[in-house]
């Protein structure tokens, strides 16, 4: 059986953010998406950095420690009708992708196998990596998709 290699396994269609972005508007995009994590891009479509919920909850816990974020924000929901202080929600919103995300972005290419992946992970203590080639994203590989093929494998080997 031939090892299952990343662009057996990556995702193409990849969520990108912006360094500008709002960490508010960060959490609501990695929910809507329901992702954990997304690379970050420049203008241009340059990869600069990837964010995940991990930086998001740091970035939100600094702002909140600083006394810069309304209580209202701490859970991060966006429907609570007695929330009327603009000048709060405005400094708790300024905080951006750009401040949190990490610029180390670990990277493979597509033909790296999945066991060289969770390797790579568990070396970088990330959860996902980017699939490049030739310097230009291709996809990404998570650790949860690692996982979802543990059993498919384990199922073919007999």
């Amino acid at each position: 059986m031939e090892p299952l290699r990343a662009k057996d396994l990556m995702h193409r269609d990849v969520t990108t953010v912006t360094p500008e972005l709002t960490l508010l508007d960060l959490a609501a995009t990695l929910e809507e998406e329901n992702i954990h994590g997304a690379p970050v891009v420049d203008p241009h479509g340059k990869l600069v950095g990837v964010v995940s919920y991990t930086d998001l909850v740091r970035g939100i816990t600094e702002e909140r420690t600083a006394g810069e974020m309304h209580p209202y924000f701490w859970n991060l929901e966006h429907d609570r009708p007695d929330l009327n202080d603009d000048h709060a929600a405005a400094s708790a919103s300024s905080a951006t992708v750009g401040e949190v995300m990490s610029t180390v972005v670990v990277t493979a290419e597509s033909n790296a196998t999945a066991a060289e992946l969770a390797k790579t992970m568990s070396a970088n203590a990330v959860h996902r990596i980017l699939i490049c080639e030739d310097g230009v994203m291709r996809g990404i590989v998570s650790i949860t998709d690692l996982l979802t093929v543990i059993p498919r494998y384990e199922e073919a080997l007999g």
